[in-house]
């Protein structure tokens, strides 16, 4: 027989040689001669019974692993080897591979295991290989398995000493990892590929990602802490939201981590206590920080209390998660604590994404709609019915020169029934048709005025409470608009005393002294062949604050708002006001619209005639 290869593996007081034989008939249990040479020259002749070597001889790890990290020949012995591992091994195991990236791979495996390294040895085109894992979870007699680099099928895996086989599946079952739940066991896995992997890539990055909840609740003995979300913003920083209740010391030593970073994030935390009626003790919190990278996947959120330490793995959401609105208007609060809390964080949270059409719960149409109707007028109610009958006895007085739609937009479902019984008495009484319509409590005023908007009809918006002032009030209205697409606004104060000033987006928007903008707004109106703008906007939530956001958001030519000098429309009283929170948004909102304005159409001018914004 010719000897192949020959390699030494030379160790402190003992030296191993491996010869690799290229012969047809050697056999477990054949007779052979081996002729050994001295260093003198001197040819020795030693006959052994060749036996296959067992996987319990601690020389044979020793000899497999040295021709598998030596010897890469793919058409050389590595088939023989592969052959001889399949023939040794104790079992075969059931496995399959859970998902491979570019730097390794996760294994299911049906096995237990005693701690001991893990070795696996693999036939790819490069020859036999040797590869090294590490235990990420394991449950009841299953293993998640990451090992180095890419693998192939068959598997060999040495265990706790023991070899078995492993016939990779393509199409792994339904469950897909040994997770006993989605909870604590799903944390521990995506904790030791933290510590394991070093520098993932974006593959291995999303793949954990998926493996995190959205939402956790931690709830020792003395703490309980609700990481409610954490959210991914458009400044590449990312926020955890955080409730705690029943703690009898609050919680430190707080860090945040990214996956597959080793050094913690650079942190800001604002935080505030919650007044309940019962008698614990509640905080809400907000933890930010920058993000290494823009696909952040997960955070790891850890800290210390009453001696004990915890963490948990969070999956970041997108920043226009459709409830990000809800949870920046939970935490409003914090900005009362930290005002720019609103602007970098509740903000982004509560105007990006989708422009969502409104949930309409009850529609009642009372008397019949002309046929001939001129223009479309929109009235928004939230609680106030009584300056909701005002409105309505106005206009049943100044619209009959010219037929008029009128509808009802009601906030409140609550006040359905109530508004339902009184605008039946109206419409019959003063003879003029209404359509009611109540919305959900999720949807708000720029939903409905944006769906409106779309009509085919001119549109005119106000609240209740909102009276004309003279009987062609309207008609000067609808004229105004003829053959424009422009958002007309018409001043109105609900003091009569108080001293009119011109209203336009810049003036609206500079006077920090007035943040509520239905107060120096009485009525907007769109001209038929005004196309409600959406696209690459932020979410608004007021009526004025839609109406505001088309004109400045109008493309070149459009955008002008005129208003009456001696207005046509005065505020009878309400009780209804914007929400202060929405204002706020709004009001911020429109101030970026108009920075990222740069049209020198848009800048206010004052005509003779009229006074213009």
């Amino acid at each position: 027989m010719s000897v192949v290869e020959r390699k030494k593996l030379v160790r402190p007081g003992q030296n191993l040689e491996v010869l690799l034989l290229d012969g047809m008939n050697l056999r477990d249990g054949a007779e052979c001669e081996l002729l050994v040479a001295s260093n003198e020259g001197q040819n020795t002749a030693v006959r052994a019974v060749a036996r296959l070597a067992r996987w319990d001889n601690v020389e044979t790890r020793r000899a497999l692993g040295l021709v598998a990290s030596r010897f890469t020949q793919a058409n050389g012995p590595a088939p023989v080897l592969e052959r001889y591992l399949a023939f040794i091994s104790a079992w075969q195991a059931p496995g399959h591979l859970v998902k491979a990236f570019p730097e390794g791979c996760i294994l299911d495996v049906h096995a237990e295991h005693d701690g001991s390294q893990i070795i696996a040895y693999t036939v790819t085109a490069d020859g036999l290989q040797r590869v090294a894992g590490q235990v990420l979870h394991q449950a009841d007699g299953r293993l998640a398995l990451w090992l180095d680099g890419a693998v192939g099928s068959p598997l060999y895996l040495e265990l706790s000493d023991t070899l078995i086989r492993l016939q990779l599946n393509e199409r792994p079952p339904r469950s897909a990892l040994p997770l006993a739940d989605a909870g604590t066991d799903a944390t521990n896995l995506v904790e030791a590929l933290h510590v394991g992997v070093e520098q993932p890539s974006s593959e291995l990055r999303a793949w954990v990602a998926s493996q995190c909840r959205q939402h956790a609740v931690v709830s020792p003995d003395t703490l309980g802490v609700e990481i409610v979300r954490a959210v991914g913003l458009p400044s590449r920083e990312v926020a955890v939201f955080l409730r705690i209740a029943d703690a009898a010391v609050g919680i430190h030593d707080v860090r945040l981590e990214a996956f597959g970073a080793k050094d913690p994030l650079a942190i800001d935390i604002v935080a505030r206590e919650v007044d309940g009626n019962d008698l614990k003790w509640q905080q809400q919190v907000i933890v930010k920080a920058s993000a290494p990278q823009a696909d952040l996947g997960c955070v790891k959120l850890s800290w210390n209390c009453a001696g004990q330490s915890y963490f948990t793995w969070i999956r970041a959401v997108d920043v226009a998660d459709p409830r990000n609105p809800a949870l920046a208007r939970d935490f409003a609060p914090l900005a009362w604590v930290d005002p720019a809390t609103l602007p970098t964080v509740l903000h982004p949270l509560a105007t990006t994404g989708t422009h969502a059409a409104p949930g309409l719960l009850q529609r009642r149409d009372l008397g019949s709609e002309p046929e001939q109707v001129s223009a479309d007028v929109v009235v928004f109610v939230q609680q106030d019915l009584e300056a909701l009958h005002r409105t309505v006895l106005a206009l049943s007085l100044t619209t009959s020169d010219r037929p008029l739609a009128v509808h009802v937009c009601l906030f409140d479902p609550r006040l359905w029934p109530a508004l339902e019984a009184k605008a039946q008495v109206w419409s019959r009484t003063y003879g003029l048709p209404l359509r009611l319509s109540c919305y959900s409590t999720r949807a708000t005023e720029a939903q409905v005025a944006q769906q409106a908007a779309a009509s085919p009809r001119p549109k005119v918006f106000c609240r209740v409470g909102v009276v004309p002032r003279r009987g062609d009030s309207l008609a000067r209205v609808l004229a105004t608009l003829q053959g424009k697409t422009s958002t007309l606004l018409v001043e109105g104060t609900a003091d009569p005393e108080m001293p009119r000033h011109d209203v336009s987006s810049a003036t609206l928007l500079d006077d920090a002294a007035q943040p509520d903008l239905s107060a120096s707004i009485a009525v907007g109106a769109l001209s038929s062949d005004h196309r409600p703008k959406a696209d690459g906007m932020p979410q608004f939530y007021t009526l004025e604050g839609f109406l505001l956001a088309q004109a400045i958001a109008g493309p070149s030519g459009e955008g002008e708002l005129p208003v009456h000098g001696d207005s046509d429309f005065v505020s009878s009283g309400t009780a209804d006001r914007p929400d202060e929170f929405e204002t706020k948004l709004d009001r911020l909102s429109l101030q970026i619209l108009r920075k990222s304005s740069s049209s020198p159409k848009r800048r206010p001018r004052r005509p003779n005639s009229r006074v213009t914004g």
